[in-house]
C-alpha cells in the first residue's frame, strides 16, 4: 500500500511557504517522492493509479492526501507542498500566468445519491429541485428525505447550478434554509449517504466504484449513470478531472503524468467509473 499523509493542508503549505521563504524558491523534492492532493472525488482513481505505478516502479514513492479540495490543490502546489494537484476545472487566468498546466484525463458521471438499502432507484430533475427547494420532504415510499448539501463553490453545485435555472435557483434556495447538513469534502458526504437512513446528496460514479461505498446512484431524468450512458452522451451531467503541474516539476512526476496517458492507466480508469480522456490541456 501507498502512503497516506494525514497532515493538514495548513501546516503543509505553512511549511512550504516557510523554506521557500528561506530559500528564495519552492522547497526540494527527493526525486523518486511524489505527492498528490486536489479533489476528493479523483482520489480513489489516483490511489489506484498509485499503486500502479508503484508496482512497476518499486523505487518510487507515491503518496497520495486526504481531500484538499481543489483550490487548496492548487494552493498547496504553488506553495510547492505537493507536485501534483487533482482539480475539476479548467485553470483561471492566474494560474496559467504563475506557469502552472492543467491537463484534462478524465470524466465521470456526477449523480445523486442515496443509501443501498433505500428502495428508490431513480428520480427527476423536477423532483430533485423540489426537494431541495423543500417542497417535497420524503421518498415515494413515505420515508423522510434526510437531505445533504455541498457548499456553494464545490464543483458538484456549479455543475448541477448550470443544469438549469430551476434547478440553480433550488439548490441556492437549500443553502439559505437553516439545519441542512453541509459536507465540505467527498469523503465526508459519502460517509453521511452511508450512514443516513432516507439519505440524499449528490456523488459521483468514480467515487462509488473506488472507494466502495454503500450508497446507491440513481437514475436522473430516467438515464442511468453509466460510463456508457456518459460516453454516448446521452447522461447529462459530468464531472471532470484535470491533473495540473507547475513548470519546474520533478522528473518523477513527470514520469508519473506521462504514465496518466498510458492504455493502462485508461484500463485503470474506466474500471473505476471514468472515462478516460486525450490529452487536452490549459496553461
Amino acid at each position: 500500500m501507498f502512503p497516506v499523509h494525514r497532515t493538514s493542508l495548513s501546516i503543509i503549505a505553512a511549511l512550504a511557504l516557510g523554506m521557500a521563504t528561506l530559500a528564495g524558491a519552492a522547497p526540494a523534492r527527493a526525486e523518486a517522492s511524489l505527492t498528490i492532493g486536489g479533489t476528493g472525488s479523483a482520489l480513489g482513481a489516483m490511489k489506484q493509479l498509485a499503486e500502479a505505478y508503484m508496482r512497476s516502479h518499486p523505487d518510487a514513492s507515491v503518496t497520495v492526501l486526504p481531500s484538499l479540495g481543489s483550490n487548496g490543490g492548487i494552493k498547496a502546489l504553488r506553495a510547492g507542498a505537493i507536485d501534483i494537484s487533482l482539480t475539476t476545472e479548467p485553470l483561471a487566468e492566474e494560474h496559467t500566468a504563475a506557469g502552472l498546466t492543467a491537463v484534462l484525463y478524465a470524466k465521470t458521471a456526477l449523480a445523486f445519491a442515496t443509501r443501498s438499502d433505500n428502495p428508490a432507484d431513480a428520480v427527476t430533475s423536477e423532483w430533485i429541485a423540489d426537494v431541495y427547494r423543500g417542497e417535497v420532504t420524503a421518498w415515494p415510499d413515505g420515508a423522510p428525505i434526510r437531505l445533504i448539501l455541498r457548499p456553494a463553490h464545490d464543483s458538484d453545485m456549479k455543475i448541477l447550478f448550470a443544469f438549469s435555472d430551476t434547478m440553480k435557483q433550488a439548490m441556492e434556495a437549500a443553502l439559505d434554509r437553516p439545519g441542512l447538513l453541509i459536507e465540505d469534502t467527498a469523503q465526508g458526504a459519502g460517509k453521511k449517504i452511508e450512514q443516513l437512513d432516507g439519505s440524499l446528496c449528490s456523488s459521483t460514479l468514480a467515487q462509488d466504484v473506488t472507494e466502495h461505498l454503500g450508497t446507491k446512484l440513481l437514475s436522473f431524468d430516467g438515464v442511468a449513470p453509466t460510463t456508457a450512458n456518459l460516453a454516448s452522451g446521452a447522461y447529462p451531467l459530468v464531472k471532470t478531472f484535470y491533473y495540473v503541474s507547475r513548470p519546474d516539476a520533478s522528473p518523477t512526476a513527470r514520469d508519473f503524468m506521462a504514465f496518466l496517458k498510458s492504455a493502462e492507466a485508461a484500463a485503470i480508469l474506466e474500471s473505476g467509473g471514468n472515462i478516460a480522456v486525450s490529452d487536452s490541456v490549459s496553461g
